[in-house]
Formats: C-alpha cells, sequence, structure tokens
C-alpha cells in the first residue's frame, strides 16, 4: 500500500496507519476485483502530502517510535 502511495504521489516517504488495513488474507498472484480491495480498504481515506525537511521527519519518526514503545510495554503490562 506504501508503494502505491509513493507513485500515486510522487512522494519520497509514504507512512500508513497499521489501522487502516482490515484482512489478514494472502491473496493469490491473479486478477485482483475490487471487492478484495474492499476487504483490505473498507474505509476511504485521503492522502495527505506534506512538504518538510528530513530534520522535521527525524523528529517525527522519533516521537512515533517513542510513542509505540511506550504503548507496547502499557499493553505488556496489562497481560495476565
Amino acid at each position: 500500500m506504501a508503494d502505491i502511495m509513493l507513485e500515486a504521489t510522487s512522494a519520497d516517504v509514504a507512512l500508513l496507519n497499521a489501522g487502516t488495513l482490515r484482512s489478514d488474507a494472502i491473496h493469490p498472484v491473479g486478477s485482483f476485483k475490487l471487492k478484495d480491495l474492499m476487504a483490505i480498504l473498507p474505509m476511504i481515506d485521503f492522502i495527505t502530502v506534506l512538504k518538510i525537511s528530513g530534520k522535521i521527519l527525524r523528529i517525527w519518526w522519533t516521537f512515533l517510535e517513542i510513542y509505540e514503545s511506550c504503548y507496547l510495554t502499557m499493553m505488556k503490562s496489562k497481560l495476565p
């Protein structure tokens, strides 16, 4: 999906929210129909293109890594 976003926008980086993808099915090689796409992406989302510096991207990426680490730690503490 990120590759498609890159191709559609000519951007250098594409980020996709993991919650966007709603299918864990393995799709075989061959025809890919609209119903297959709707199973993976049941909600229509917009692609937003931002023009930012590499420095800002690194700061934002660091924030995402810290957030993910905190979230995973919190989720592990809730396990029995």
